[in-house]
C-alpha cells in the first residue's frame, strides 16, 4: 500500500512507534519537539549542506581579507621593490639631461609665443626668435 493509501490509524501507529524509538535511551528533558517533526537523521544532512554553503560562500571573502592584510603589512617592502624595478628598466636622467630638456622646453615655448604675436608685433617676434636661438 502506498503513502496515499494509508489511513489515519496507520499514521498514528507509525508516529507512536517513532516516538517510542526516540524515547529509548533518552530522558524527558532530552526529548524535544524536533524529534517528532524532523528526525535527527534527516536534520544532519540539512545542517551539513547549510554549513557547507556558508563556508563555501565565505571562503573568497576570507582569502580577500588575508590578501588585503598582507598588502597593508608589506606595503613598504612592495613599494621599494616597485621603485627598484622601475629604476632598473627606466633609469632616471642625469642632471645635465634634465637641464637640457628644461632649456629645450623653454625655447619651444618662446618660439610658440613668437608665432602667436608675429602678426601684431613682427619686431617682437623677431627678437623672441633671436633669444630662443641663443645657446
Amino acid at each position: 500500500m502506498g503513502i496515499a493509501g494509508m489511513t489515519y490509524s496507520d499514521w498514528i501507529y507509525i508516529l507512536s512507534v517513532h516516538i517510542l524509538q526516540c524515547n529509548i535511551g533518552q530522558t524527558e528533558l532530552e526529548m524535544n519537539f524536533l524529534t517528532i517533526g524532523i528526525p535527527f537523521e534527516a536534520a544532519v544532512p540539512m545542517a551539513n549542506s547549510i554549513i557547507g554553503a556558508a563556508s563555501s560562500a565565505s571562503r573568497p571573502l576570507i582569502g580577500l581579507g588575508v590578501f588585503a592584510t598582507l598588502l597593508v603589512l608589506f606595503k613598504p617592502l612592495l613599494t621599494s621593490l616597485l621603485h627598484a624595478v622601475l629604476r632598473t628598466f627606466a633609469p632616471s636622467k642625469s642632471t645635465e639631461e634634465q637641464r637640457s630638456k628644461v632649456r629645450m622646453d623653454d625655447f619651444m615655448a618662446i618660439k610658440r609665443f613668437a608665432r602667436s604675436v608675429q602678426d601684431q608685433h613682427p619686431s617682437l617676434a623677431a627678437e623672441l626668435r633671436f633669444i630662443a636661438s641663443r645657446d
